[in-house]
């Protein structure tokens, strides 16, 4: 239980005994599901606390999944003494709907026949992964069940829940594109940004030329973790008049240098933006990413990665020009000499 439930509990019923919860012995019990399950294919994906997807579609078991459940089972049952339910399905989705209509210490298989006879009576409440917004948006419209959701349009589902209702349109009539994959499977990173916003605003090229380098400094090393280089950048303005202006520009050579993104980045800036207001945020992005074996730098280590903390806590940035305060070290004058208009 957690610590409001136990609170409740204990003004509510003075008198009931409550046993804190071993949260260590809950997560090692689910780390032994999880290596049960990952025996049999894998493509064994932890979703949860003692909740897991088993790709079969590349196994040997893959004409058996109703052995394969029963074989789960009856192991949990022998090494943990516990009992599971189980869901089978198509796609993970079906798999969810099946599992919530197994019941306790069921087992339950969906195949593209039979699915829409269980589904389709399931109202919004019991569908997972819709919300109470969403919920309310649809009964609008006189949509409480799956099947109501079936019979309308996608495009019009489209319009009531924007582009979540026509993924939802497409799960309720079968069709899922989520993929069941590997635990230590990472994601390929596509595009990498950073952003700033505050209070104040920033009303000079110095502000913006400083605040640009530490969000490129950031990018920069993220892109070196994942050894990236990066072949566009897009620039994202937010005005003091609540107005967004979006710039982009190639770079020169696919980077991942912190100076040759931040000198892209205010080179594009001094060229379109022609400070009708002052601004409030300011988003970098590099698209366009590509893999390389070696890590470069622009500049040594010690030149941009000791000036960089000392940028951090010498500026305010989210204060009004009136309080802006910049701290004098030779730290920060060598820094504003390294990145002055010139070197850019």
């Amino acid at each position: 239980m957690t610590n409001q439930v136990i609170l409740h509990c204990k003004i509510d019923h003075m008198g009931t005994p409550v046993t804190e919860s071993d949260f260590s012995l809950f997560n090692q019990i689910s780390e032994d599901f999880y290596n049960i399950c990952s025996r049999y294919s894998q493509l064994c994906m932890a979703e949860s606390y003692g909740e897991c997807y088993i790709d079969l579609t590349y196994t040997a078991f893959r004409s058996f999944p109703d052995r394969v459940a029963s074989d789960i089972r009856a192991e949990v049952a022998r090494v943990l003494s516990r009992t599971v339910s189980v869901g089978i399905g198509f796609n993970i989705f079906i798999s969810d709907i099946a599992l919530i209509n197994a019941g306790e210490n069921g087992i339950l298989h969906l195949t593209p026949d039979t699915f829409r006879q269980t589904l389709w009576e399931m109202d919004m409440c019991s569908l997972p992964d819709i919300g109470a917004s969403a919920r309310r948006r649809l009964a609008r419209y006189s949509i409480y069940t799956a099947k109501d959701i079936a019979l309308v349009s996608q495009d019009k589902l489209r319009l009531i829940c924007g582009r979540d209702g026509a993924v939802l349109w497409d799960r309720i009539c079968g069709f899922d594109e989520r993929q069941v994959v590997a635990r230590d499977f990472s994601t390929p990173v596509k595009v990498v940004g950073e952003g700033f916003s505050g209070k104040g605003v920033f009303d000079s090229n110095e502000d913006i030329r400083l605040l640009m380098l530490i969000l490129s400094d950031r990018i920069s090393a993220r892109l070196s973790d994942e050894h990236l280089k990066a072949g566009k950048l897009q620039l994202i303005i937010r005005d003091s008049d609540m107005r967004s202006h979006e710039y982009s520009a190639l770079l020169p050579v696919p980077a991942s240098g912190r100076v040759s993104i931040a000198r892209r980045a205010y080179e594009l800036f001094k060229a379109s933006y022609g400070w009708q207001s002052d601004i409030t945020s300011v988003i970098i992005k590099v698209t366009e990413l590509t893999h390389h074996k070696s890590v470069l730098f622009d500049v040594s280590k010690n030149e941009i990665g000791h000036l960089a903390p000392v940028i951090f806590g010498g500026v305010t940035y989210a204060v009004n020009s009136q309080s802006r305060k910049q701290t004098q070290s030779d730290e920060l004058k060598a820094f504003a000499e390294f990145f002055s208009c010139r070197s850019c």
